[in-house]
């Protein structure tokens, strides 16, 4: 189910579409102005040498599923899902989950209903697939839209080690 789907709001009409080749270099660059409002300062030069390189290289398209939004003949917005295997459960019989992330639209486009718009085609993409959990890292601008929609906080703490802190691990301590 890849075709365009045109979404109606009080505020003006938006084309919600799946990403294309064509449109890396935006999705760079919303992915780039998103993480720089998170983090409180700018993207490196090694961060954007690693999402051309993602998205130039190995991205395929399918997996991660992007959506854009195109507004005025240009991309005002994004969101990408992640689909992957996880253990079931009785809440998630098929144990198929879900991540959601780089919602993103351009600042002269926020307050439109863009994001609600991505994030829905997200969701119904997601439940096309037989999602049966969801998660997603909400910024202060997105987290009162997430939790409209039913997001809401976990009841576990999530932990993340990143791979500098797995090469910090003297395995030699270990035993096995």
């Amino acid at each position: 189910m890849r075709k365009n789907e045109t979404l109606g709001g009080s505020f003006m009409k938006l084309e919600i579409r799946p990403a294309m080749r064509q449109d890396i270099p935006e999705i760079i660059m919303l992915r780039s102005e998103l993480l720089t409002f998170a983090r409180g300062k700018p993207v490196s030069v090694e961060d954007i040498a690693a999402f051309k390189h993602f998205y130039e290289d190995i991205w395929d398209g399918i997996n991660p599923m992007y959506f854009v939004c195109v507004s005025d003949s240009s991309i005002a917005g994004q969101v990408g899902v992640s689909i992957f295997p996880g253990l079931p459960s009785a809440k998630n019989p098929a144990g198929i989950c879900g991540y959601i992330y780089d919602v993103s639209v351009k600042p002269a486009k926020r307050r439109k209903g863009i994001a609600r718009a991505l994030i829905y085609r997200a969701l119904k993409y997601s439940k096309a697939k037989g999602v049966g959990y969801l998660s997603l890292h909400a910024t202060s601008l997105g987290e009162p839209l997430y939790r409209s929609l039913g997001f809401a906080e976990s009841m576990h703490v999530f932990l993340e080690l990143w791979r500098e802190g797995i090469e910090n691990i003297d395995f030699s301590l270990m035993h096995t």
